[in-house]
């Protein structure tokens, strides 16, 4: 499996006209912006892309608990990957 950048990654406004928003993604310690957006959607489309690594691992999460394990050790794990799934759901998605 390919690694990426690791998160967290965080959305900045560059310098651009009203018209065409533009906005970088990047993460700590890098020098460069690891992707731009532009569009009519950008702030969505950015929101979006920078809550990557935690959709990632929230998903990871929830998809290695057990299905029919009953267990609270299991029960709370699969507690908190929904809180965590949750989390980075509206990360995505709040303006």
């Amino acid at each position: 499996m390919n690694t990426h950048s690791p998160g967290p990654w965080h959305i900045s406004r560059l310098a651009t006209p009203e018209y065409a928003p533009e906005f970088g993604i990047y993460a700590e310690g890098h020098r460069r912006d690891l992707a731009q957006v532009v569009g009519p959607n950008s702030a969505a489309d950015a929101r979006l892309i920078a809550a990557a690594p935690e959709l990632l691992t929230a998903l990871t999460a929830l998809v290695a608990r057990p299905p029919f394990d009953n267990t609270k050790e299991t029960s709370a794990l699969r507690r908190d990957a929904k809180r965590a799934a949750y989390a980075a759901i509206a990360a995505a998605t709040e303006d």
